[in-house]
């Protein structure tokens, strides 16, 4: 039988603003962005040590394209924001213009989210609402200093997993009919890859990748390989391995697969060197911090 108790303080009202917005992801920025430039009060919350969400913490290595081959197609916030960072990078930069260095990225959200009057809070993890005849009141967080509440007219869910929206009673769905979602994956940066080798080389990876299969090189043999994207002069950014069952509102699910992911990247490090010409010195400098999570919970409404 699982014992339980009764957790109960008081405590303080830190904020009354018009807008409060849980998680400071792309989704949550453009939103507090939005809402403070019509002139509405606005509080930020985010759990980790930087904004921008997959694009910093979660190092994903490219933006999806903004356009159709042709024509660009974004605008609002999101052409700002990559507008920004192609100015961060340097207009000598070799990198794509998709191409995101996670650093170049943090300062853009910083530059934009101080420059809006925005009040924020890293390391503050909303932990949950307070809600009265179906509508939030307060959001309870939690942050270094203690635990304290935020009042607001309107209340953003911007944490990715929908956790604002569950947690005030909002009806969700969650994966399949057979319980299966769309695996994520442990995104990482790595150093010492010669670009212009492997492009003289002619070499695709996923040609290669089924050589080391036949090879037994993998334990896993996924041939779902999104592969490597240059960001920096000397630094590559890694999208490989699929964590299959994870789930990301679930924390011993999260944990068993942050140490199942670390653990494969060895294999990964060796199948660059060994089977992809201009990888022979890749070197790791660090995985993510953050998951890169496919699939979550769908509010429904």
């Amino acid at each position: 039988m699982t014992k339980s108790i009764v957790f109960s303080r008081e405590i303080p009202v830190r904020h009354e603003v018009d807008v409060f917005v849980a998680g400071g992801g792309p989704g949550g920025i453009a939103a507090a962005l939005t809402a403070a430039r019509q002139g509405k009060s606005v509080f930020l919350a985010e759990g980790h040590t930087c904004f921008g969400g997959m694009g910093t913490a979660g190092m994903v290595p490219v933006f999806m394209t903004f356009g159709d081959g042709v024509n660009f197609l974004a605008e609002g916030i999101g052409r700002e924001v990559l507008d920004a960072l192609t100015a961060e990078k340097g207009a000598d930069s070799p990198l794509s213009a998709n191409s995101i260095p996670a650093e170049c990225l943090k300062r853009v959200y910083d530059r934009l989210l101080g420059e809006s009057g925005i009040e924020m809070s890293l390391m503050t993890q909303m932990v949950d609402v307070v809600a009265k005849d179906g509508r939030v009141e307060q959001a309870i967080c939690h942050a270094k200093t203690g635990f304290f509440a935020v009042s607001a007219k309107m209340f953003v869910d911007g944490t990715g997993d929908g956790d604002l929206a569950a947690l005030a009673g909002a009806p969700f769905e969650k994966a399949d009919e057979d319980g299966n979602m769309m695996p994520g994956t442990l995104t990482s940066l790595w150093a010492d890859v010669d670009w212009d080798a492997y492009r003289s080389s002619g070499v695709k990876v996923h040609d290669v990748l089924f050589k080391a299969f036949e090879d037994g090189h993998f334990t896993v043999n996924d041939p779902h390989h999104p592969g490597m994207w240059r960001v920096g002069n000397h630094l590559t950014g890694g999208n490989i391995g699929h964590a299959f069952g994870l789930d990301s509102t679930d924390e011993r699910s999260l944990t068993e697969h942050f140490i199942t992911a670390r653990s494969r990247i060895p294999e990964f490090e060796s199948f660059y060197r060994k089977y992809v010409p201009g990888f022979e010195n890749l070197e790791l400098v660090a995985t993510c911090s953050l998951f890169g999570v496919r699939e979550s919970r769908r509010i429904m409404g």
